[in-house]
């Protein structure tokens, strides 16, 4: 309840503006735009179940300040230049307001991090022509008159938005956006007045927020900007050293709340930490937070409201910014006012929401299938017609969890069997890797949901018996029974030196294995989770894969963290290596690419080559009812959010 968390829930104040309490939701990039580049239902939708949810303050995506001059970061990005965008941003400012939730509009420029497909192919402009980083396009450097004009275009933005009725603005310089760019000696090399000096580097914001100031009134300033960037100091980077003379000299301009985040493009892991980072990871935000005198909002990749209560205990900050927490679930900050913080869907860290802008698509969310789709699953359109008519759920991991709670939250009764003897399936063994605890933690709030709900649970049951399922007589059966591990027929491969990745997940804790060299074959994100763990028990790892790069299909933010940690640890990669065959003390495999054949020495070796879908049980029940469901893996899905969108789709629209 409140009282469990009196610093979260305590009033606080920016410049003139009171919030309700101290749980900011950031702005993000969610590509939830279309062709037009305007505020649509997706969005709308977006932001009224966040609103409703309970935060004190909501920062609206970053809106472009104009559509040439490769100034669109993501598809259908909201372009804030017109008397049309402002009606629209209006109607939104009004519906937050509606829900005593404050809004602040996001304003941006890429600069150099500008995607030219997005662009209509234009070359990104930037204040030198300096790359962000190896495989970056090399920008086109802006004139002082171009430089003048963007200035002004912000300006420009931010009175529009103001005339719309926010509350504030915010000026996005982190992540390494074009304001960003002006500051940093690694980006800015410029010779007029713009560049050189920390003041010239620092006039192109400070000619933002003095135009600014002209005319907000008692409306808030706001900045997001890098306390540090993660790069060298000694290639120009920012130390947090750097980002305290920074924030001292933005609150010293005009900034009423200073938005502390950090990282660009090419740092990006850092920027948006994935799972391998402990919660509450940028600490260091205090030494930013006691050399200024106005409100420091921050980011900490924090999930638990524990923690998050603690931040601000502290004193790292004096607002906290829960972004991808409230993408999980929009009703966080509600349900931590009621006491229900164990029905919390708690965020992962898998960044598949990050990864889907990253690629050009709209945002999604494994745990949470309605994200981005509000407008279409709400309280308007729901359902309760479920009439006590009986769903059968055959499997308790993801996509069975999710199948039963919607089934239930629907009317239905709901009866969910499970051949273990307890809930998760895959959930389970996902929940082992380094910084996984968080996947644990949102099996147990799926868990009670159905529990909650009234789902029965029969745990040691085999589902695959017919006549089990036909005795409890059910409207609907859901198959959510995973997947087979692949296993191919090469020479070995029934040795007593081969295991599979599942199967150390499992029994790592009653079987540690240590101080042994290990080929693990397979370097999807089970692969290189099961070979962090390996390593870090003191094993010496050697990966295969036949692909080019490991982890292809894994978001950049876990790909590159774990594999940066598996190389630093003295891993081996051996990509585009076929296996050929498996001896009692080594694999054999040949390179695809050089038809080159190896042997290296081993002690074991374990696999993770994905899974096939076990769709035989779910193709035998199609024949003998009505109303059958396949989901996640046993229909092929291979990832949580599959299975947890497939369950959720199958359950919403069942009649």
């Amino acid at each position: 309840m409140k009282s469990d968390y009196p610093r979260l829930f305590a009033p606080g104040r920016i410049g003139s503006l009171e919030l309700k309490n101290r749980i900011v939701i950031p702005a993000m990039e969610l590509a939830f735009g279309d062709e037009k580049c305007r505020l649509n239902d997706r969005m709308r939708g977006y932001y009224e179940a966040r609103a409703k949810g309970g935060a004190g303050l909501i920062m609206v995506s970053g809106m472009a300040i104009g559509a040439d001059m490769c100034g669109i970061t993501v598809p259908g990005q909201i372009v804030l230049n017109n008397e049309k965008a402002v009606s629209e941003l209006k109607e939104l400012a009004d519906m937050f307001h509606s829900y005593d939730c404050k809004v602040f509009a996001q304003i941006l420029h890429p600069g150099r991090q500008g995607q030219p497909i997005f662009n209509n192919n234009e070359t990104p402009v930037a204040p030198s022509a300096i790359p962000e980083g190896p495989g970056y396009p090399v920008p086109r450097e802006l004139s002082t008159e171009e430089v003048q004009l963007i200035i002004s275009r912000f300006i420009r933005s931010a009175e529009l938005a103001l005339s719309a009725g926010v509350d504030g603005i915010e000026i996005h310089a982190a992540h390494g956006y074009l304001p960003y760019q002006f500051m940093a000696k690694r980006a800015n090399k410029r010779t007029d007045q713009y560049g050189g000096s920390f003041e010239n580097r620092m006039r192109f914001i400070t000619e933002i927020a003095e135009g600014v100031n002209k005319f907000k009134g008692d409306k808030v300033l706001s900045i997001r900007f890098n306390g540090t960037d993660w790069h060298p100091v000694e290639e120009g980077g920012m130390s947090v050293e750097d980002g305290v003379e920074v924030a001292k000299y933005l609150e010293k301009i005009g900034f009423d709340c200073l938005n502390v985040s950090g990282g660009s493009y090419s740092t990006l892991i850092r920027a948006d930490e994935g799972y391998l980072y402990p919660e509450a990871c940028r600490n260091w935000v205090k030494a930013i937070t006691e050399a200024v005198n106005v409100p420091v909002i921050s980011v900490n990749h924090i999930k638990s409201p524990e923690l998050a209560e603690k931040t601000l205990e502290d004193g790292v900050c004096d607002f906290l910014a829960l972004a991808r927490a409230n993408i999980a679930d929009p009703n966080y900050v509600n349900k931590l006012a009621e006491g229900r913080e164990d029905h919390i869907r708690r965020c992962i860290g898998c960044c598949q929401c990050l990864q889907s802008t990253m690629d050009g698509h709209a945002a999604y969310c494994s745990m949470n299938p309605c994200m981005g789709r509000e407008y279409l699953y709400n309280e308007k359109t729901f359902k309760p017609t479920g009439n006590g008519r009986h769903v059968v759920v055959l499997g308790g991991g993801p996509g069975g969890l999710m199948a039963a709670i919607t089934a239930a939250q629907r009317g239905f009764k709901v009866t969910l069997l499970d051949d273990s003897d307890s809930l998760g399936g895959s959930m389970k063994l996902a929940s082992k890797g380094t910084g996984k605890d968080k996947v644990a933690k949102s099996l147990k709030n799926l868990i009670n949901d159905a529990e909650e709900l009234g789902v029965t649970f029969c745990l040691n049951t085999n589902v695959e018996d017919v006549e089990t399922i036909k005795a409890l007589n059910p409207y609907a059966v859901v198959v959510a029974t995973g997947g087979n591990s692949i296993c191919p027929n090469i020479p070995g491969i029934n040795g007593a030196n081969v295991t599979s990745a599942h199967e150390v997940l499992r029994t790592l804790e009653t079987n540690p294995l240590t101080g042994k060299t290990i080929a693990l074959v397979g370097t999807g994100m089970t692969g290189i989770e099961t070979a962090d763990l390996l390593m870090r028990k003191g094993n010496q790892m050697e990966l295969f894969d036949m692909i080019e790069e490991p982890a292809a299909g894994v978001p950049m933010w876990n790909r590159f963290a774990f594999v940066g940690a598996l190389q630093e640890g003295g891993a081996h990669f051996h990509m585009q290596n076929k296996l050929l065959e498996i001896t009692e003390n080594s694999v054999i495999t040949e390179n695809i690419a050089t038809g080159e054949k190896a042997e290296t020495s081993c002690d074991l070796v374990v696999l993770s080559l994905g899974v096939t879908p076990k769709d035989e049980l779910y193709k035998k029940l199609s024949g003998e009812f009505d109303k059958v469901f396949n989901v996640g893996d046993s229909a092929g899905g291979g990832k949580i959010m599959d299975a947890t969108r497939e369950a959720f789709m199958a359950m919403w629209d069942l009649d």
